[in-house]
């Protein structure tokens, strides 16, 4: 084994493999005292005829270690080491190119890195087929290299598998498929895709409020709502409110107020405070039913009473404007405070109001605080006022 001495003397005699160690032995501190800017030095003397040096010296460029950061001077190194058939160098340099917004250059770079069996190299490649990101869209090239990728322990190409296969995103929808990427990603995705193939209701809601809430694209979407309909028409009213809210706002289905009215009642009508709320709100507002207030107030008492704060923030508004009942502070004062009590922002300001004009100075900062605390900008200003 050669010593740190005769390492010099070879480096010093144009041995550039010497020269590779003997930056190495710098850059650890192995032998030698830590010297960043010398590591550096001997990597770059032996860059020309050393991949390894070279690649080396890109990533100290990359990070500023022995000298400042130059991503420019590190890209050069990366593509010259990548020439050499250093995959990771190849993964750098098209991670550089990827965020200098070229894909074309960058998909190059993965391919190479992802053909010498880079994990990391292999999902992005994937990712670019499955999106037409710099190359020609190709789903089934797309499920080869993220197929790779996970089979070498890569969870995020095998949670990108089993979303595929969940949502027939690129492939043909495949629940045994979406479960068997799921369980080698460790992910519990696979126990709720499981359960809901098996008919348990509350699963199938549950993984199309997933679907929804990650949604990528309009068939995302689409099979959020197909799912969503499924545990709908089975009577589990968390489903029933959400099929109101869809139709609503027409996501994943048709903007259609009539449709929405109907599924929040049914909701409502199964003891739903949230649908209870929405379907106050679209009688507030004439949408899929004539205007009438009278029956907004009365789902939003149901509401209020089954723990809705925005509910009960509403009432306390109607009570103090006269919006369908008749003005009333103290049944104004009595909403808002429930409201407050379930955490309503919006109620704690109002009611801390109320107690100030009451003379009631320690609960109105009392709620002032609260309200100011999670956000409320009349809130934070009245706290600030205050000291």
């Amino acid at each position: 084994m050669r010593t740190i001495e005769s390492l010099r003397a070879a480096a010093e005699s144009n041995d550039f493999n010497a020269m590779y160690y003997l930056g190495t032995a710098y850059a650890l501190g192995k032998e030698v005292e830590k010297n960043e800017e010398e590591a550096l030095r001997w990597y770059l003397k032996a860059a020309p005829h050393n991949a390894e040096a070279a690649f080396n010296a890109a990533m100290m460029y990359k990070d500023g270690l022995g000298t400042d950061t130059d991503i420019e001077k590190s890209l050069e190194l990366f593509c010259s080491a990548s020439a050499k058939g250093i995959a990771a160098a190849s993964f750098q340099a098209g991670t550089i190119y990827l965020k200098r917004g070229m894909p074309e250059k960058a998909v190059d770079y993965f391919k190479k890195a992802a053909q010498s069996g880079l994990a990391e190299a292999q999902h992005n490649y994937g990712m670019a087929c499955l999106r037409g990101d710099g190359v020609e869209k190709n789903c089934s090239e797309a499920v080869e290299w993220l197929s790779k990728s996970a089979a070498q322990g890569n969870p995020v190409s095998a949670l990108r598998l089993g979303r595929m296969y969940l949502t027939g995103s690129g492939v043909s929808r495949d629940y045994k498929e979406a479960v068997k990427w799921y369980s080698m990603a460790g992910s519990p995705l696979a126990q709720v895709i499981e359960e809901s193939e098996n008919g348990n209701i509350e699963q199938k809601f549950a993984l199309s409020l997933i679907i929804d809430e990650s949604a990528e694209n309009n068939d995302d979407l689409a099979e959020a709502f197909r799912m969503c309909l499924e545990a709908a028409e089975s009577g589990f009213s968390p489903a029933a409110a959400s099929m109101g809210r869809m139709y609503e706002w027409g996501r994943g289905t048709i903007k259609d107020y009539t449709e929405a009215v109907k599924w929040y009642t049914i909701a409502a009508e199964n003891g739903n405070a949230d649908a209870m709320h929405d379907l106050a709100s679209m009688y507030a507002l004439g949408n899929g039913v004539p205007q009438d207030y009278e029956t907004a107030v009365k789902w939003s008492e149901k509401a209020a009473l089954r723990g809705n704060a925005s509910a009960a923030y509403t009432l306390g508004v109607a009570y103090r404007d006269g919006w369908g009942v008749k003005p009333d502070e103290e049944k104004s004062f009595i909403w808002f405070l429930k409201g407050a009590e379930l955490n309503s922002m919006e109620s704690q300001y109002e009611v801390a109001v109320m107690f100030s004009k009451r003379g009631n100075e320690a609960e109105a900062v009392k709620w002032m605080s609260q309200a100011a605390k999670q956000g409320h900008l009349g809130a934070m200003m009245a706290m600030r006022e205050k000291g």
